[in-house]
């Protein structure tokens, strides 16, 4: 959990950060950097999510190739929104990413929730290198990429769905919920007053 101090607001706070927690550095749409352990012992490597633009096309085709995702298209078409595709660099290279859009398009059991609105949020395409996997970026990732969306457009709910019901356990370190009776869809809510 991210102390109070440390929570987004449009005026990023700054200054030294504890370990796996949260500082932004930037007075745009975040880029937030957190320092994370390594499995390789005391080591400690600075991630950073912020915005995809277009400087990284080339390694965004590369991780659709590996992901069966289309992000690299987000990346395209929405040229100056820059908060609906985000990126983690490790290290100054980009491991992983996530897309965050409107939820406007979905299936009933989405559209039917009875947080659902037309500006509803809905996070998908989230992948992380394989190498990079079970450090904790993932969850870092999609935190800051919410936390991103919310600085930008305000708090809405945040609606997800996922290939199968392992995924579900990784949400719900981030704070989703499951919706039930979900006619076999593994879809998930983050309602907009839950603490990321």
């Amino acid at each position: 959990r991210i102390p109070a101090r440390w929570i987004l607001s449009r005026n990023y706070r700054t200054g030294k950060v504890p370990n796996g927690t949260v500082r932004c550095t930037s007075t745009k749409p975040p880029a937030c950097v957190w320092a994370a352990s390594l499995e390789s012992g005391d080591t400690m490597e600075t991630a950073t999510t912020k915005p995809l633009g277009k400087s990284d096309v080339a390694t965004i085709s590369e991780l659709d190739k590996l992901s069966g995702f289309h992000v690299l298209e987000w990346v395209e078409d929405f040229s100056g929104w820059d908060d609906e595709s985000w990126g983690l660099y490790l290290g100054g290279k980009l491991i992983g990413y996530c897309t965050i859009g409107y939820a406007d398009n979905e299936c009933p059991v989405i559209t039917d929730h009875e947080l659902w609105t037309p500006d509803s949020y809905q996070l998908s395409d989230v992948f992380i290198l394989p190498a990079y996997r079970h450090r904790g970026y993932g969850s870092k990732m999609v935190k800051e990429a919410i936390k991103g969306r919310y600085v930008s457009e305000g708090k809405r709910p945040v609606f997800l769905q996922t290939l199968n019901e392992k995924l579900q356990t990784f949400y719900r370190v981030v704070g989703f919920s499951e919706i039930r009776n979900a006619m076999g869809y593994h879809t998930m809510v983050l309602p907009p007053n839950n603490q990321i």
